[in-house]
């Protein structure tokens, strides 16, 4: 559908716990039988503002030195966030269908307040004053999208979509130098940034084949997808995963009843490799697996007011390439981080049931649901000696040579 005509917005806003701006502006028409749409956003925020002790440190008492009282500062130091975005997009509707274009570029920098790396103190060495920890991210896409009216017998329409995406967020330590009577100039030791990188291909489409007895379609989507860390903290190897989608979906009233059904298969494959630290050797993997998720509602009308509706649906997802391959410290979250290459598909189950009353003037709903995840994977905290290590398992694979295998693994942060 084309723009019925001109349509321009724009907005700002101050805020002052942050001494904050935020300004935006779009514009919307139709060019010369093209509908045009451009947009464009900055958001600037400072360090917030916090009432006097509202943050609470912990304080260590060490034996033979005085307890030291950090200065209040009034702010939550990093709590600092800026974000630019742009966005570009042009069309053209008509009795076929429609075809358009869009790009995307999102450039933000934002301070993380608390993390969790700490400094100790050293023999005859004093603690840094104060350390800059931020993000920065970048990220670009270009999409197109269309659908195709057919007339045909089986298929009505066709909705397909092509995404080219780039994405980078950059850790970043920096810290300030501390002037001591006995040192001028005292140089801290820096930390190089660390760039998490992505960038994916991603196209499918919809096949309509709605009748007059039921509404159903097939969609089919395609992703690939390739990974990488690089910098200080790289705690993974470059890894690659490739997805393929087959989906159907129906929806048809029988009798009192109305039936909706869902199906998805997913063909994924995630190469890469992990780097044993001590003994430099690597080791490569491919996952190559299926997975295979449903749904299913029933729904009846039990007054002119009050409709019930009953849903089952089990999900199935195979890890990421960052459970399955990351290995190594994250200074940012302070932990060291190691996946496991033979994790096995995690299973969601859900069972829920809603009741939903509407007489015209009044309207409420209640629902009732019950979630259960088999081969649940998470990230397991392992104390030993005084060390901590993360690292992802699944609950139910959690034996004591797995516990052996984490204490071997173990790095102080």
């Amino acid at each position: 559908m084309d723009f019925a005509g001109s349509e321009f917005s724009a907005g700002y806003e101050k805020q002052s716990v942050n001494d904050g701006t935020a300004q935006n502006f779009n514009f919307k028409d139709n060019v010369g039988g093209f509908n045009v749409n451009f947009g464009y956003s900055k958001i600037e925020l400072g360090n917030f503002d916090v009432p006097d002790g509202a943050i609470l440190h912990e304080e260590e008492e060490h034996e033979g030195e005085e307890e030291h009282e950090e200065e209040n500062l009034g702010f939550v130091n990093n709590s600092d966030y800026q974000t630019e975005a742009t966005k570009f997009g042009i069309s053209k509707a008509g009795d076929w269908g429609y075809l358009g274009f869009s790009v995307d570029n999102l450039e933000s920098v934002y301070g993380i307040p608390f993390h969790g790396e700490e400094h100790e103190e050293e023999e005859g060495e004093e603690e840094h004053e104060e350390e800059r920890i931020f993000s920065t991210t970048d990220s670009d896409s270009f999409t197109v999208k269309g659908s195709l009216n057919m007339s045909g017998d089986l298929v009505n329409s066709v909705d397909f979509t092509f995404r080219d995406s780039d994405y980078i967020l950059t850790e970043a330590h920096a810290e300030e130098e501390h002037d001591e009577e006995e040192h001028e100039e005292e140089e801290h030791e820096e930390h190089e940034p660390t760039s998490f990188m992505s960038a994916s291909t991603e196209y499918g489409a919809i096949f309509d084949l709605s009748n007059d007895n039921m509404t159903q379609k097939v969609v089919f989507n395609v992703l690939d997808e390739d990974s990488s860390i690089i910098g200080e903290e790289a705690f993974m190897n470059p890894a690659t995963s490739e997805e393929f989608t087959l989906g159907y979906f129906m929806s048809k009233d029988i009798g009192m009843y109305n039936v909706d059904f869902g199906f998805r298969m997913d063909q994924i494959e995630r190469s890469g490799s992990v780097t044993d630290e001590d003994h430099g050797d690597i080791d490569y993997y491919n996952i190559d697996d299926t997975t295979n998720s449903f749904a299913v509602a029933l729904g009846r009308s039990l007054s002119d007011s009050l409709d019930v509706d009953f849903g089952f649906a089990s999900v199935e997802r195979l890890p990421s390439v960052i459970e399955l391959f990351m290995n190594g410290p994250h200074l940012a979250t302070g932990r060291l981080e190691v996946g496991n290459p033979n994790l096995k598909s995690e299973t969601s189950n859900n069972f829920d049931v809603t009741f939903d009353y509407d007489n015209g003037d009044f309207f409420a709903y209640a629902s009732f649901y019950i979630n259960e995840v088999d081969n649940y994977i998470t990230l397991m905290k392992i104390m030993t000696n005084m060390k901590m290590k993360i690292m992802m398992k699944s609950t139910e694979m959690m034996t004591m040579e797995m516990i052996t295998e984490m204490t071997m693994m173990i790095m102080q942060i």
